[in-house]
């Protein structure tokens, strides 16, 4: 990640010295998720900030769109919750009335995302649900870009104990998370949806891919994979001795993502 923050700060400046209000606006943008990726937090809001003094009205509505998105996911991390929930309804607002059927499906997504992670899985079904009709009213195909949609419905319907449906909607995100190479974003989740389903050896080897993965890369887990794997660790060390807790870790930490993925949701 540290190239990519270094390629952004120089598009920056870059963008700056040649007066590209558009271009900067992108770059720093960008920099703001990358920052926000990897817990850098100190320089995101006045990225964010200068952002929103350089946007143009007249812009399209997906340039407007990346900014309230990112807005959203400082006040998420910042634990800024009424900010964070005004923020998204503007960005839902905005992507209705631009007619946009992918920044709707953008924002609704983002908003499971956000209830999720205030602890309200009752309002993240009620938004997963929202955004299955507009799918079907639109006559919309599952793309890549639902699938994290589909995998944040499943971990709020695994919070309600509707595993059967959380089963079905986690195999359908895993299947296009594996095409776009983001399974181990979503491991944590699929980990407690097998332990939930007395899979706790396959529980177990999810978690130790999870952990091996974060252990190796730049990128941090969001809140609510954070959320996931500090609730699963405790029930699997209650359920499993530590030996055999350890072995299946290992052992998960050894195979692929795609493995352990279908082994913890049987598909």
């Amino acid at each position: 990640m540290a190239p990519q923050l270094r390629a952004c700060a120089r598009a920056v400046e870059l963008y700056r010295r040649l007066n590209d209000r558009e271009n900067l606006f992108l770059a720093l943008v960008v920099q703001a998720r990358l920052r926000m990726l990897v817990g850098r937090l100190t320089g995101v809001e006045q990225n964010l900030l200068e952002a929103e003094e350089l946007l143009n009205p007249a812009w399209p509505p997906g340039l407007r769109f990346q900014l309230l998105r990112d807005k959203v996911f400082m006040m998420e991390l910042l634990r800024r919750w009424d900010e964070a929930f005004a923020l998204a309804d503007r960005a839902l607002q905005l992507a209705h009335e631009s007619g946009d059927t992918a920044l709707v499906v953008s924002s609704l997504v983002m908003s499971i995302d956000l209830e999720l992670a205030a602890g309200n899985p009752d309002r993240a079904v009620a938004r997963g649900r929202e955004m299955l009709a507009f799918l079907r009213k639109e006559r919309l195909e599952f793309g890549l870009k639902i699938s994290d949609g589909l995998a944040m419905l499943a971990a709020a319907l695994m919070q309600q104990d509707q595993l059967e449906e959380a089963l079905e909607l986690a195999r359908e995100a895993a299947r296009m998370k594996r095409h776009e190479g983001t399974l181990p974003f979503f491991l944590d989740h699929f980990a407690m949806l097998a332990f939930k389903l007395g899979r706790h050896a396959d529980a177990a080897r999810a978690a130790g891919y999870a952990e091996a993965y974060f252990a190796s890369h730049p990128n941090l887990r969001q809140p609510n994979e954070q959320r996931a794997r500090d609730e699963l660790l405790p029930h699997l060390q209650r359920t499993l001795p530590e030996r055999e807790l350890r072995r299946y870790m290992d052992e998960g930490a050894a195979m692929s993502d795609v493995n352990v993925a279908r082994a913890a949701l049987g598909w």
